[in-house]
């Protein structure tokens, strides 16, 4: 079996603390490197994203499969766009400025996410890259590029060191730029990342934001708006009391059934055998499982 895919993250950061997300802005990355330009791309492979009736692999170079990808994100209400060029800078030309004008025509705003590796002198150059190219007053589209604390951002894709001395540098185009640190490692306050580890808890932050534009038809748009792979569970302390607990999935990368099944326990109790998301709601789909009354 497949470990269960758990989609609350982002609700037991905010809502389990009673803070409401309106107000909160929301953003996704896009892998703007993706595409059938590349060698290793194939017509099968995932991720996918739907087209009209079709499901296709995620194509960067398809200015329809982008318009597509783009809408998808602005009807789940994410408003910022970052291109991710953590994996090479030779994506930021062309391709950033066709994602870029797409976001001026949609209302959506854009921001730049990069990886310099450490390299202060790497990271100065392509901020002004950044400037000169999307985020200063000569940029053809710069009203697009997102504002963070009254500058243009760049969210910094790397650890935790890399991170504090590229905002500890003092170059003349680093500092036209807010930064944000933006990974997959440890959580931390403030962190665009994961702000919950499982044998921790939530992250108490004023900013914290890993979001995705996955899932399509679902009255609760920002309770899936963030995943979290290889679960084995979560230890929520509560009073006594009884309590009606939902157990919501969707399934964001499998298109065909059996690939990951799995059940699921509340307090020991199992609740659910055998469960094949896919196969009950389709791929991006919200799935509300059972909903029980437990003392």
């Amino acid at each position: 079996m497949k470990n269960a895919l758990l989609i609350a993250a982002l609700c037991l950061t905010f809502f389990a603390a009673g803070v409401p997300v309106h107000g909160t802005t929301y953003a996704t990355w896009i892998m703007i490197w993706h595409g059938s330009d590349q060698a290793w791309w194939k017509a099968d492979m995932s991720p996918r994203v739907q087209v009209g009736d079709d499901w296709k692999a995620l194509d960067w170079v398809d200015k329809a499969q982008v318009e597509a990808h783009l809408d998808g994100i602005k009807k789940a209400g994410v408003s910022v766009v970052v291109a991710d060029l953590t994996n090479g800078w030779k994506w930021l030309d062309n391709r950033c400025k066709l994602i870029q004008s797409l976001c001026a025509k949609k209302g959506l705003t854009f921001c730049v996410g990069e990886n310099s590796h450490g390299n202060t002198a790497q990271f100065e150059s392509h901020a002004q890259d950044i400037w000169n190219n999307f985020a200063g007053p000569m940029a053809a589209n710069h009203d697009t590029y997102f504002q963070y604390r009254s500058k243009p951002l760049i969210a910094c894709y790397g650890i935790r060191s890399w991170v504090k001395d590229y905002q500890d540098s003092t170059g003349e185009f680093r500092r036209k730029f807010n930064l944000v640190w933006s990974s997959g490692e440890d959580s931390d306050k403030d962190k665009w990342g994961w702000q919950l580890e499982p044998w921790v808890g939530s992250i108490p932050s004023k900013d914290a934001m890993f979001v995705s534009a996955l899932v399509a038809s679902a009255d609760e748009v920002p309770f899936y708006q963030t995943v979290r792979y290889n679960v084995s569970g979560y230890n929520l302390t509560v009073p006594n009391g009884s309590y009606t607990v939902a157990l919501k999935f969707f399934e964001p990368n499998y298109d065909k059934t059996g690939v990951r099944v799995f059940g699921a326990k509340i307090q020991v109790k199992q609740v659910i055998e055998t469960l094949d998301i896919f196969a009950k709601a389709g791929k991006n789909h919200a799935l509300v499982s059972l909903s029980r009354i437990l003392k």
